[in-house]
């Protein structure tokens, strides 16, 4: 594993558990390959896009969005 993955890694986990502070809940999968972080929360009913520097892992807040009450899970479909 390299070392920026690592440190992605280590970044997105910490994203992940200061997000929950929050209320939040948020999931990744292959950090090698991810380019943004979407948390759903269901004591704030929205949800917060974030996207990952690729070089460090650092987390930039973009957009936060208003859900209606109680979001629990967040879909990503892909489009044809």
């Amino acid at each position: 594993m390299s070392d920026i993955t690592t440190a992605r890694r280590l970044a997105v986990g910490i994203a992940l558990a200061a997000i929950a502070a929050t209320g939040h809940a948020a999931t990744w999968v292959d950090v090698s390959n991810v380019r943004w972080l979407v948390a759903s929360g269901q004591a704030s009913h929205a949800i917060a896009v974030y996207a990952i520097d690729p070089s460090s892992g650092a987390l930039a807040p973009l957009q936060r969005y208003a859900v209606g009450k109680n979001p629990n899970w967040i879909e990503i479909v892909d489009l044809p």
